[in-house]
């Protein structure tokens, strides 16, 4: 059967759970019959305007469903299954947005803690990575897929600044979890340059190496992505992680506090 059926702009902050309602209510409605190849993931996230992260999580937990299936090699692609859209489809969903809550309190945790410790370690060279970064971001606003990616180099880079092979491996695994909430940012005006703000702001306290800028820069920082999550999903946070305690640890070389 010839595939019929094309993605759509999602207009909604709401990108993965939309991109899935899609993809399924395709399905159901019979724009999409089984056997049907849908689009590319690469077309897929252009047609809807998500990131290609997000759209490899939607087709994971339509195939956790059963309801279709990504087959590799040349002749491989993502196909319909089945027509019988099983009910794990929206169980798949709020797992996979579960996660994401779970994912920025243990953010909330550990990267504060990081930037302190770049701080103390983080070098010339590693500042002029983290400058130029940000000019990256400046000039890309507009293409939601590259500032992602920047935004998240953004944050390895400074794990990288700690000197920590094993900070910098936690890392890049708290930020690939982080795809779906990504994608919800960026999607107002005003949330690039937001965005941006927030980076030189945290570069600025880094470079002055004061634990106490450092501190309230993050704390700004992540409270972004935190507040734009909990806005888009519909669900409030289970623990409010962003009000700072009094006497909170501070690293110093040699100081154990």
């Amino acid at each position: 059967m010839t595939m019929s059926w094309t993605p759509e702009l999602i207009e909604s902050r709401r990108t993965f759970e939309e991109a899935v309602d899609q993809i399924e209510f395709a399905i159901l409605a019979g724009a999409l019959a089984v056997g049907d190849r849908l689009p590319s993931e690469r077309n897929l996230a252009t047609g809807m305007g998500i990131s290609r992260p997000t759209v490899r999580e939607a087709i994971r937990v339509l195939a956790d469903a059963g309801a279709v299936e990504v087959r590799p090699g040349a002749g491989g692609g993502i196909f319909v299954k089945s027509e019988a859209v099983s009910k794990s489809v929206q169980a798949g969903v709020a797992t996979a947005v579960g996660n994401v809550g779970d994912v920025l309190e243990a953010r909330r945790l550990f990267e504060p803690q990081v930037a302190q410790l770049a701080g103390i370690f983080a070098s010339e060279d590693d500042f002029r990575r983290l400058r130029e970064t940000i000019g990256k971001q400046r000039d890309a606003v507009g293409d939601r897929e590259r500032t992602n990616r920047l935004d998240e180099q953004f944050h390895v880079s400074i794990a990288v600044a700690t000197g920590n092979p094993v900070v910098l491996r936690m890392m890049r695994t708290l930020l690939r979890r982080l795809s779906i909430a990504w994608d919800m940012d960026y999607r107002s005006s005003d949330e690039p340059e937001r965005g941006i703000a927030a980076h030189e702001e945290t570069l600025a306290a880094i470079m002055a190496r004061d634990p106490i800028a450092i501190d309230i820069a993050m704390d700004r920082h992540l409270s972004i992505l935190e507040g734009l999550w909990e806005g888009a999903a519909g669900r409030p946070r289970l623990r409010r992680a962003g009000v700072r305690a009094p006497g909170v640890a501070r690293f110093e070389i040699g100081v154990v506090q």
